[in-house]
């Protein structure tokens, strides 16, 4: 029988011991290694069941493109299977997902992506109150795939950065009646004090102060893909609208799944969210049988003054137009139809691409690391009809040519317009 002493020994060596061990393994623990087959197809089973129980779309994306994702479950395994090296599974994913999804929401983070999400959400409590937790011990393999795309492609973070500058271009059209306004972008981040964000911001209202008299101005988003809301609320919105927030007609209605996932998320934020059962909406009778099959609860958004709590309007009282196409989405879907709803400004040219929702999720693959972000909602137009299908519809249409620049047409279209109502007046 051991004596006391020899049991201490024992105790400490078993304490060190473990302690060694847990160090080794904690100093392993997250990074990036090369993907077996079984890792690679354990992290596609984890996402396609979630996306199967809490994915919005299904429905809408056969509509349109007459495409079954669910029933392609084979399919992408093999192709999974068939993958070399973590880049092709990187690509593999994303591929499964934008390219057969159609929906610019859903999709594979890349580092880059991965990098502005982390400032986000170090910079407002309640984006990191909100996903902060999907984020949480991912650090260590997204430095691995950081490393690996520089690798791959030496180049790719450069043509990210081009991608930021002139951003935005303004033009005076008609001395002292038409002011023209085009931003190609809301992706400059508002947050961490963003040096290039706040240039633009102050450039954009410096421009709009400066034509604050024209009868008419010109905002063109067309080609626009998105990016932060708080981009057209602080340099657009809150220098031009003349009403307070809270009296604008604007909200979005926006139905999910109810899969356990995403209702983990939607019953904190929103707590009486089962009691909102989406046969309580006005629009429910026209709404497709398969929406009422698979979706079941709804919650609807607004805008208030807390989403701009100071604001200085620069007493523009002009009429305004919005040039969007069938390539404005997201955030920039979003100021579309903010300006429908609200009557801010005059919508003219095509169809928007539209947008989903207004609560993106995050779905964290184990083995790879890799985090999907995927929409949750279906968000529906007044009628019932998803806006994921339809996007923003424009108040005045101007038809597509095959041959030409749109841009210029429905410019000149909105010109001739405001030379017959002058002539009119």
């Amino acid at each position: 029988m051991l004596n006391n002493k020899k049991i201490l020994i024992w105790a400490v060596a078993i304490v060190l011991l473990g302690i060694a061990v847990y160090v080794l393994v904690s100093s392993n623990m997250g990074e990036l290694k090369d993907l077996t087959e079984e890792e690679k197809i354990e992290d596609f089973r984890y996402m396609y069941d979630i996306m199967k129980e809490n994915y919005p779309h299904f429905h809408s994306i056969e509509k349109m493109y007459g495409y079954d994702w669910l029933a392609h479950k084979e399919e992408f395994e093999k192709e999974i299977r068939e993958t070399k090296d973590n880049m092709e599974f990187f690509y593999s994913i994303g591929s499964i997902l934008a390219n057969k999804l159609h929906d610019p929401h859903t999709v594979v983070i890349d580092p880059f992506e991965y990098r502005s999400y982390l400032d986000v959400i170090n910079e407002y409590e309640e984006a990191n109150e909100q996903y902060g937790y999907f984020f949480k011990n991912t650090k260590k393999k997204y430095e691995g795939w950081n490393k690996l795309f520089i690798q791959t492609y030496p180049e790719y973070y450069d043509e990210k950065q081009i991608q930021l500058k002139d951003n935005s271009y303004t033009q005076i059209l008609e001395q002292s009646k038409i002011a023209y306004l085009k931003i190609d972008s809301f992706s400059l981040d508002p947050s961490n004090n963003n040096k290039e964000y706040k240039k633009e911001k102050n450039k954009i209202i410096g421009f709009l102060k400066n034509v604050k008299d024209y009868p008419y101005l010109i905002i063109d988003i067309s080609g626009n893909r998105g990016g932060f809301s708080l981009y057209w609320l602080e340099t657009i919105i809150a220098p031009l609208l003349n009403q307070e927030l809270n009296e604008v007609k604007y909200e979005n209605i926006c139905i999910v799944r109810g899969g356990d996932y995403s209702m983990k998320y939607f019953e904190k934020a929103h707590p009486d969210i089962r009691e909102n059962k989406i046969e309580k909406l006005k629009c429910y009778s026209s709404m497709p049988k398969e929406v009422k099959e698979n979706l079941q609860y709804y919650r609807i958004d607004k805008v208030d003054n807390s989403v701009l709590p100071s604001r200085n309007p620069i007493g523009f009282s002009g009429k305004i137009f919005l040039i969007i196409d069938e390539n404005v989405f997201s955030a920039a879907d979003e100021f579309a139809m903010f300006c429908k709803q609200s009557g801010f400004a005059t919508l003219v040219g095509c169809s928007t691409k539209g947008s989903g929702g207004d609560t993106p999720m995050f779905i964290t693959l184990s083995n790879s690391g890799l985090m999907i972000r995927f929409e949750t909602e279906m968000l529906l137009n007044e009628d019932g009809t998803s806006h994921f299908e339809t996007g923003t519809v424009p108040d005045i249409e101007i038809e597509k040519d095959d041959v030409g620049d749109y841009n210029i047409k429905v410019m000149k279209e909105i010109i001739n317009m405001i030379h017959l109502e002058e002539t009119e007046k």
